[in-house]
C-alpha cells in the first residue's frame, strides 16, 4: 500500500478528524502514535491529506498514525488486533511499572547504604575526635604533673636548705649560749669573793 500524504492541523481539529478526545490525542502524541511536530508556540497534529474512501461492506478503515497508510480489514480481524494490541499495551506498561519499582527500591536501598556509611563515617570522625582531645588532654595533665612534681622538687629541695639553715643557726646559737656561759664561770672563777 502506498503511504498517504500528511498534513498537519491544530490538536483540536485533529481529535474532531480522528473521532478522539483532546486528551486521548495528547496521550497518544506523547506515546509516540501520532506524529506531531510545533510550530512556533503551537502543536501541529499529522494526518492523511486526503479523506479515505468509504470501506467496503463489513470492512472498517483504520489509518496508520505513524506512517498515515490507510487499512482496511474486516471487523473482526479489527476487534482481535485491537484486543491483541490492548493486551500487548497492558503487558508493556506492567513491565514498565515493575522496572520502575525496582528502580524505585534500588535509588532507597543507594539512599540508606549512602546514609548507612555517612553515618559511620560521621561516627569514626567523632570518635577519632574524642580519641585525639582524650590524649590531647592526657598529654596535657601528664605536662601539668611533671611540673608540678618539678615545683615539688624545687620546693623539698628549699625546705631542706631551710632546715639544714636552723640546724646552723640553732648550732650556732647552742654555741654562743655555751661560749657565753663557759665566760661567766670563767668569770666567777677568777674574780675573788669578797
Amino acid at each position: 500500500m502506498a503511504a498517504a500524504a500528511v498534513r498537519y492541523v491544530t490538536t483540536a481539529e485533529a481529535a474532531t478528524v480522528l473521532g478522539i478526545s483532546p486528551r486521548t490525542l495528547q496521550r497518544r502524541m506523547a506515546e509516540g502514535d501520532i506524529p506531531w511536530i510545533v510550530d512556533g508556540r503551537r502543536k501541529l497534529v499529522g494526518i492523511p491529506a486526503t479523506p479515505a474512501a468509504a470501506p467496503a461492506a463489513g470492512r472498517h478503515e483504520i489509518t496508520d498514525l505513524a506512517t498515515g497508510t490507510a487499512i482496511s480489514m474486516p471487523e473482526h480481524e479489527l476487534v482481535a488486533a485491537s484486543m491483541a494490541a490492548m493486551r500487548e499495551r497492558e503487558s508493556m506498561l506492567a513491565r514498565v511499572d515493575r522496572a520502575e519499582a525496582a528502580v524505585a527500591a534500588t535509588r532507597r536501598r543507594g539512599v540508606l547504604a549512602w546514609a548507612a556509611a555517612t553515618a559511620a563515617i560521621v561516627a569514626a570522625a567523632v570518635s577519632v575526635g574524642h580519641a585525639l582531645a582524650v590524649r590531647q588532654h592526657r598529654d596535657d595533665l601528664a605536662a601539668r604533673v611533671a611540673a608540678t612534681e618539678l615545683e615539688l622538687a624545687g620546693a623539698l629541695e628549699r625546705a631542706e636548705d631551710a632546715r639544714c639553715e636552723l640546724e646552723a643557726a640553732r648550732v650556732e646559737a647552742a654555741t654562743t649560749v655555751l661560749d657565753v656561759m663557759i665566760g661567766m664561770a670563767a668569770a666567777e672563777t677568777t674574780t675573788p669573793m669578797r
